[in-house]
């Protein structure tokens, strides 16, 4: 497969009609694969031989859990392997002071970037959603293979060639196509700059949440437990509601 820009076409308004259809074809996989598959799937394995209500309450948001984590774990895949497909032959793969040879000339102006940032990030999800499947699955030992997987991979991916690759050759190397005396060049350069060290801020705050994390299954020997981000988001919106509630309540009483 050769680099896909070897002919120079420029993109034109019509190719955005694609991405309608990719959209459609993304609500009816879904629908598809949850429904008639991956729902399914759960269901067998996670089947248990009780008529306790409890245990069937318990049973059913567990398939629901994994059935969603399923999809993502598909969903991730196959944005990863489409995105290698489409990045791997092109001569920026391995060499940032390619990411921006052109400009501003180039097709699509940050695409180079842009692409191996996504396909940094699906690499570690891909990780992360197989840990969750296995752990729903009770095969605690895949689960710990892969969650330690996704935490290599999250902190080589995103904490080392992030920052010291993506970002730092785009400080540097972006610097001498841009015409920075140019208002327009300028602002494009520092507000890139700005979304890209934004984004490894958060890479850091959650590197500390999965480092909790990991220190819990050493505790557990060795055993996957909750996904500890989750459970903040859910702290989170639990403690926003419960204010809002008592704002009203207040408001009543008055």
């Amino acid at each position: 497969m050769d680099s896909i820009w070897t002919d120079n076409a420029v993109p034109r308004t019509s190719h955005f009609v694609l991405a309608v259809y990719f959209a459609l074809f993304f609500v009816v996989a879904r629908f598809f694969l949850h429904r008639f598959i991956f729902r399914r799937v759960a269901t067998w394995i996670l089947r248990v031989e009780s008529t306790s209500l409890k245990i069937i309450k318990a049973r059913t948001v567990k398939i629901t859990k994994c059935s969603e984590s399923l999809w993502k774990l598909a969903c991730y895949s196959s944005l990863l392997l489409c995105g290698i497909m489409v990045i791997y032959h092109e001569p920026w793969f391995n060499n940032v002071e390619e990411f921006y040879r052109g400009w501003p000339n180039q097709e699509l102006k940050f695409f180079r970037t842009g692409s191996v940032v996504l396909a940094l990030h699906d690499a570690s999800d891909v990780f992360l959603e197989a840990a969750k499947v296995l752990k729903y699955f009770e095969k605690e030992f895949g689960a710990s293979v892969c969650f330690g997987l996704f935490a290599c991979s999250w902190f080589v991916l995103r904490l080392v060639y992030f920052p010291f690759w993506v970002i730092w050759s785009f400080s540097f190397y972006s610097a001498g196509f841009l015409n920075l005396s140019d208002p327009y060049h300028m602002s494009l350069y520092y507000i890139f700059n700005s979304l890209l060290l934004t984004l490894l801020v958060f890479h850091i705050y959650w590197w500390y949440l999965i480092s909790s994390m990991i220190m819990r299954q050493l505790k557990n020997r060795g055993k996957v437990g909750e996904d500890i981000r989750s459970g903040i988001r859910l702290n989170l919106v639990k403690t926003l509601f419960n204010s809002l509630n008592k704002k009203d309540v207040e408001q009543k009483d008055e």
